[in-house]
Order: C-alpha cells, then structure tokens, then sequence
C-alpha cells in the first residue's frame, strides 16, 4: 500500500533483498575464512544467473537467501563471541525473520542446532533459551496456519485473492526446466 500496487513496488522487496544477499555473503565469507573469501563469494553470489533472476522475481526467494546468509553470519559471531548478547538477540531475529518468509528455514535452525551439540560452543542453557525464544516467536503463525492446515485450506481464507498451488503432473519437472532453460529441442 505504501508504494502502490504495480510490477515495481511487487518487485522491490526481491531486487532489494538480492542487493544486500551480496555484502552479507561477503561478511559472512570474511568471517569463516578470509576478506579473498568474502570476495570470492560475493562476486559468485552477484553473478549467479539464478540469484539475479530470483532477484528480480516478484517472490520471497532472494529474502529468503538474506536471512540464510544473516542467520548463518550471526550464528558464526555467536560461535566466536558466545557470551555475547548483541549476537544472541541478532540470531534470534535473523531466524525468527527467516522461519516466518519459509518454512524451509527449520532446515537451517536444524543444522545450526546440530553444530551446536556436536561443537558446544555455548552452554545447552543458553542456546535452549534462544531456541525457546525463536518458538515463542513462531506460536503466532502457527495459530494462524494450523486450524487452516486442519481445514484443508490453501491460504485462501488468509489472503483471498491468492490461492495455492494446483495439482502437480510427473511432467511438471520437464516443463521447470524448459522454463529456466528455453524451449526442449524437437
């Protein structure tokens, strides 16, 4: 509503997004291994053909990337500063922001936690207490997606006038990658 409704401002949380995936990438790449390394990685991530068009793509997919990169940088300072608050609260925010833009964000909470047990770098109470922060976080949308979830809804009933994916066909692999890649040769 701020910017109207039209291909630009449908645009510009993606393009924006993509923008700042690139000094995060190169943040996140100075703080594992070295600046050569941030620079390696944001030249790539800059140059990556599917992240530019994600970028551009009305989507949450180039967010989605951000908060990756975010959540994953923060958790690294976390590891190297664990008493550090400024790095738990930033965690938490980081990945509260990226389990709510896709639920495929879980995976990476999974992983992080998994690196934590095998690694502990901070007390099993500290990183209990984010974890139980980053639930309580998330109780909001699941009170709303659940009862939608056990109605059968697709997200109707929350956003009218978008419904959810159609029934998918065996062919539907083929006709993505003709898509990202051109016409299938006859």
């Amino acid at each position: 509503a701020l910017f109207g409704i039209d291909v630009l401002s449908g645009r510009l949380v993606a393009a924006v997004s993509g923008v700042l995936s690139v000094p995060v990438i190169f943040w996140l790449g100075m703080l594992v291994h070295s600046a050569r390394a941030g620079i390696v990685a944001a030249a790539l991530l800059a140059l990556s053909p599917i992240h530019v068009w994600h970028s551009q793509y009305g989507r949450h997919y180039s967010l989605l990337v951000l908060l990756v990169l975010l959540s994953t940088a923060c958790f690294v300072k976390l590891w190297r500063e664990p008493r550090a608050v400024v790095w738990s609260v930033s965690y938490t925010l980081a990945t509260v922001a990226l389990v709510y833009t896709h639920y495929f964000g879980w995976l990476v909470v999974l992983c992080q936690g998994v690196t934590v047990l095998l690694f502990r770098f901070v007390t099993l109470k500290h990183w209990f207490v984010i974890q139980l922060a980053l639930v309580l976080a998330y109780v909001p949308w699941l009170t709303a997606a659940l009862p939608m979830a056990l109605a059968g809804s697709g997200g109707e009933d929350l956003i009218p006038q978008i419904g959810w994916m159609g029934a998918t066909s065996v062919l539907d692999p083929l006709r993505t990658i003709a898509e990202f890649n051109g016409p299938l040769p006859t």
